[in-house]
C-alpha cells in the first residue's frame, strides 16, 4: 500500500463559501463559551461545518450553480495517467451524492467506463454493479458514497482515490479496506486529494490523531 497526499488550492469562490461558514460557525462557537447551545443551535453549527467542508471539494457542493474544482481537475490528470494510459481500475470516494455525480460527468468525458454506487441505489442492483466493475475490462473506475460502501469487496482495483476526509477515522479505513484486503495481489496506490489551507486539514489532523490513538 502506497499513501499519497495531495494539496490542492481552492478558487476564490469556494474560499468565500469557506470563509462565510467557517465565520458562522465561529459565531456559534462563541455563544458556547457562556452557555450550552439549543438544538437549534446545534444544528447550525454542525451545518455551518458541513458547508465549510464541501466547499473544499467543490464550490457547487454548495451553491448548486458554479462548475469544476481543482480537486476534480487533478482528479482528471490521476485517471488520464492510471487508467487511460496505465489501465489500472479505480476506486473514487466521495462523502456527497452529488460530488460523485460531478466525478461520473468527468470520467464519461475522458472516454472511460465507470458504475456508481450511493445510497440511493436498490440493494438488488449493487450487486451487478460490483460485477460489471469486476468482469468487464471497459469499466475502469468505480464511483462510490460511504452510504453505498458496506461490504463491497473491489480488489480488482488498484487505485483509490479519496476525494474528501471523513470526520470518523474508521470510515476513511473501511474506504481502503474496500481495495486493499484479502485477495489483492498488487500494489494498491491510496491517494487522499486535500485542500490547501482549510478547514479540511484541521478535520485531517484530527482523524490522524484518532486513527495514532487507536
Amino acid at each position: 500500500r502506497i499513501d499519497q497526499r495531495l494539496d490542492l488550492p481552492l478558487t476564490e469562490r469556494q474560499r468565500e463559501i469557506h470563509s462565510e461558514a467557517l465565520n458562522a460557525a465561529s459565531q456559534i462557537a462563541n455563544i458556547l463559551k457562556r452557555r450550552p447551545l439549543t438544538p437549534a443551535e446545534q444544528n447550525r453549527f454542525m451545518a455551518a461545518l458541513q458547508r465549510a467542508r464541501m466547499a473544499c471539494d467543490a464550490a457547487g457542493l454548495v451553491d448548486k450553480v458554479t462548475e469544476g474544482s481543482p480537486k476534480l481537475d487533478e482528479l482528471d490528470n490521476l485517471l488520464d495517467e492510471l487508467c487511460r494510459l496505465s489501465g489500472l481500475k479505480a476506486v473514487i470516494f466521495s462523502q456527497w451524492e452529488l460530488m460523485t455525480r460531478m466525478v461520473e460527468d468527468r470520467v464519461r468525458r475522458l472516454g472511460l467506463g465507470c458504475v456508481r454506487l450511493h445510497g440511493g441505489v436498490p440493494s438488488a442492483r449493487r450487486g451487478d454493479l460490483m460485477d460489471r466493475f469486476r468482469d468487464d475490462d471497459a469499466v475502469q473506475v468505480f464511483i462510490a458514497t460511504d452510504a453505498g460502501s458496506t461490504g463491497l469487496n473491489l480488489q480488482n482495483a488498484s487505485v483509490l482515490i479519496n476525494l474528501d476526509i471523513p470526520w470518523n477515522p474508521a470510515v476513511l479505513e473501511q474506504r481502503i479496506a474496500r481495495v486493499h484486503r484479502l485477495g489483492q495481489s498488487r500494489t494498491v496506490q491510496v491517494i487522499l486529494l486535500v485542500a490547501a489551507d482549510s478547514y479540511e486539514q484541521r478535520v485531517l489532523g484530527l482523524v490522524q490523531g484518532k486513527r495514532h490513538l487507536f
